[in-house]
């Protein structure tokens, strides 16, 4: 339908809505990173007991260690124990248990992932108001979410939690690419746009800085 109102209007429009755009891209949100770990703590409804039979969750942290203790080798039960660890955010364990896993399961995508978020969470720090982790703990979490994609090329969370870690170590290039992975699978979603916000926002910083 051909635009009825004058080009002056229009005009007007299209500036007032560029202006507020950036004013959202000056100010991104705070705490994404935060608020997506708690997003995607999701329990899993069954898990497998020592005898091979589906066991209804929800499961103490308890029952899920004396279940380990029968069955040692089962990696969902591991799994299982840092998510439940996490929640207690008792970090350094949950990071064991991931590992553990792992060790039993390499092709174990989501295990990968959440070892990434226990490395940034053993890492995290705050400067001048602003979430940052430490060199060597992002490194490993970058580490494991490009694990985690590799075994899951779907794996958006992945991406999008990749993209946040190249981010902190001002790695603008690479948290391009892994925004523009996660923009194919998620086209324009609050997480996409708030992500392009953040990467536009540490562009002007280092820019302004030069």
């Amino acid at each position: 339908m051909p635009c009825t109102g004058s080009p002056l209007a229009f005009m007007t429009v299209t500036i007032l809505l560029m202006a507020h755009s950036l004013g959202n891209l000056l100010w991104p949100p705070l705490a994404i990173a935060r608020q997506q770990t708690e997003k995607s703590r999701t329990d899993s409804s069954t898990v497998t007991s020592s005898i091979g039979r589906p066991v209804q969750s929800p499961l103490s942290l308890d029952e899920i260690r004396q279940a380990i203790r029968q069955n040692p080798k089962d990696a969902n039960l591991y799994y299982r124990a840092g998510q439940l660890e996490e929640k207690r955010e008792n970090w350094g364990q949950a990071l064991k248990d991931y590992q553990t896993a792992i060790k039993l399961n390499s092709k174990f995508a989501d295990a990968h992932y959440r070892t990434g978020i226990a490395w940034e969470q053993t890492g995290e720090m705050y400067y001048e108001g602003r979430r940052v982790v430490g060199g060597p703990q992002r490194s490993k979490a970058i580490d494991a979410y490009k694990t985690a994609i590799r075994l899951r090329p779907d794996f958006a969370e992945a991406y999008y939690r990749l993209s946040l870690a190249y981010l902190m170590g001002n790695n603008l290039r690479k948290a391009n690419e892994a925004y523009q992975q996660l923009s194919q699978l998620e086209p324009d979603t609050d997480r996409t746009r708030q992500l392009l916000r953040q990467i536009y926002h540490h562009h002007q910083e280092q820019a302004q800085k030069r």
